[in-house]
């Protein structure tokens, strides 16, 4: 279980949430994963502001192979976005639906993955939202017990016929505190090419 607060600044405003996640390992190869946005406050410089409770994920997931070799991880997953969110500007009101592809591989303190998700949006007011390609390239270090430093490049492909695919890349700092083997504070900071900076604060419980 990930309970976390996160506060981000964007060019345009700030934005508070305050996040929880249960993941359930059914069998060494298959996880649920249920995350949920419990509050979140979007305050933009102009415009109408907006707070309450966000979206609701939920991930299944399979590992198809274990690393062998020079060969990675393959996870298959299958995710689904229910509209739980209590205000138009924080959800769109309607279910998203995913499949993921995963691959990852570790070297020593070294972890390296590429996510791959193809999402359908449906249609969202007036306008409806194209089929999405979505990619996270993520490498993570860790640099002794409790300090790590990651870097991601992301990015999706054009969402409406009149938007341009993003790209963009992060990197960040996070800091691990661990109390006990059941739990673990931890404090990470990032920031990323499209000037959008992100403090977050959260607990890992394992049971």
């Amino acid at each position: 279980m990930d309970t976390a607060g996160e506060f981000g600044t964007e060019p345009d405003g700030k934005v508070w949430l305050f996040e929880s996640g249960v993941q359930y390992q059914a069998s060494n190869r298959l996880q649920l994963l249920a995350e949920g946005t419990l509050f979140e406050a979007q305050r933009p410089d102009v415009g109408e502001r907006a707070s309450g409770l966000g979206d609701t994920e939920l991930t299944l997931s399979w590992l198809a192979a274990g690393a062998r070799g020079a060969l990675p991880s393959v996870v298959l997953g299958a995710k689904v976005k229910l509209p739980t969110a209590t205000h138009d500007e924080i959800g769109s009101g309607k279910a998203d639906y995913s499949a993921l592809l995963i691959l990852g591989r570790e070297s020593g303190e070294l972890e390296l993955s590429v996510e791959t998700e193809f999402a359908t949006f449906g249609q969202v007011g007036d306008e409806r939202l194209k089929e999405q390609f979505l990619y996270t390239i993520n490498a993570e270090y860790g640099l002794n017990d409790y300090f790590s430093v990651y870097g991601e490049l992301f990015g999706n492909s054009a969402p409406t016929a009149s938007e341009s695919r993003t790209d963009a890349a992060r990197i960040g700092l996070e800091v691990d505190i661990p109390v006990s083997e059941r739990v673990a504070p931890y404090v990470s900071l990032e920031i990323d090419t499209e000037s959008v900076g992100t403090v977050r604060a959260g607990v890992e419980w394992t049971w």
